[in-house]
């Protein structure tokens, strides 16, 4: 059933396709190959591109019967996500075509992220197509934009999620061949803060110190760092200052809020609310938030059945099914928070994702095919 030579060789197609942010061309090459395959299997398939977007087009697969996968009312079984950009560039990719050194480990850009998992989904779905195995509803939605925040495809996903119960994200597998069943949420911040200039020696008690005034925040900001409740503070970064002869008047930090209470952001908007009301009341405080915050993704009573059929597959084909919990984020996340059950990690396993050094292990691909493939099987053979 599963062909791990027709897989590397597909792998090493799509990989000398250059999908890096905002290279259209490439990242059509292999919306291309995947729509064309799908297509072949009689699967609807759709191209979401938001209006006014140029760079960063979804595909999405299903079989349900609306042709308009995004916008239909249908409810649907279970959401596959994986995604098809990287964070690699032209010159990455021309220089370096996947290979498989002696101890059976692939190299090349994307090979694990998430290429080699966008490669698993179609190969899950087209073995257990030609099986006659699928009796569940599914979208498959592959984006283009995760690399850089999913600033675009967060609405699709957050749409399909209102229909879906299920969630497998075809990131990758983790190097101790573990899945993902818990992820952080999230939220970046810049602080700037405006003092007022002055000389340090004749003027000091002119000038109010924007060094000093920032500093107060420090404490503020990481009194939410709890090992208790897994809430972390990273102050990543801390700008400011002249010569010993000028006080400064002005400071900078960027800092990023990791959590798995949802308690954690509120509490981090009041705090930064509370930044209107300067220690020294000469100084003034922007907040500047980057990008998108996440939601968490946590466990659901439907992501307990999830992992519980996860270990049956497991004892049945002979895969460690361990999970573990995480600070990094996916697209896993805008789906957990709407009560879908999600299992993350579920591409093939691999290490150094975005680096020279990336790489998947080729012996897990065909073990990760049978436990997902299983997994699907128990899942919906319980509820027909």
């Amino acid at each position: 059933m599963f062909d791990i030579n027709s897989y590397m060789a597909d792998l090493k197609t799509i990989c000398s396709y250059d999908s890096g942010r905002h290279n259209r061309e490439g990242i059509d090459q292999v919306l291309g190959f995947f729509k064309e395959h799908f297509d072949a299997l009689s699967f609807t398939t759709q191209t979401a591109l938001t209006e006014g977007d140029y760079y960063a087009p979804t595909l999405l697969v299903s079989n349900i019967d609306d042709k308009n996968i995004l916008n239909s009312d249908e409810k649907f079984d279970v959401l596959f996500i994986s995604h098809m950009d990287t964070v690699f560039n032209t010159e990455d990719v021309k220089s370096w075509p996947v290979t498989i050194d002696e101890n059976n480990i692939a190299h090349g850009p994307g090979v694990i992220d998430c290429k080699g998992g966008c490669l698993l989904v179609y190969t899950i779905l087209r073995e257990m197509q030609k099986a006659g195995e699928i009796s569940f509803k599914f979208v498959a939605a592959m984006n283009s934009d995760e690399e850089g925040g999913s600033n675009l495809s967060r609405d699709y996903f957050e749409k399909l999620a209102d229909r879906a119960t299920y969630c497998l994200v075809f990131e990758p597998g983790r190097a101790g061949r573990e899945f993902v069943g818990i992820r952080k949420g999230g939220a970046k911040y810049t602080v700037t803060v405006h003092g007022v200039g002055g000389h340090s020696g004749a003027d000091f008690f002119k000038g109010a110190n924007a060094i000093v005034e920032l500093a107060k925040w420090v404490p503020e900001f990481t009194s939410l760092i709890s090992r208790e409740t897994e809430t972390t503070v990273n102050i990543a970064k801390f700008n400011g200052g002249l010569d010993n002869g000028q006080t400064p008047d002005l400071a900078e930090l960027s800092m990023r809020l990791l959590y798995l209470d949802p308690k954690a952001i509120d509490q981090m908007d009041e705090i930064l609310k509370k930044t209107k009301h300067p220690f020294d009341p000469r100084c003034t405080i922007e907040v500047h938030e980057k990008g998108m915050r996440r939601p968490p993704m946590i466990i659901t009573e439907n992501t307990k059945k999830l992992f519980e059929c996860l270990d049956v597959a497991g004892k049945e084909t002979g895969v460690d099914t361990t999970w573990i919990s995480t600070g990094g984020m996916s697209d896993g996340n805008w789906v957990a928070h709407h009560g879908v059950g999600t299992l993350d990690g579920c591409g093939p396993c691999g290490d150094h994702m975005h680096t020279k050094d990336e790489c998947l292990y080729v012996d897990s691909v065909e073990p990760r095919f049978n436990v997902m493939r299983q997994l699907l099987l128990n899942l919906f053979k319980e509820e027909t």
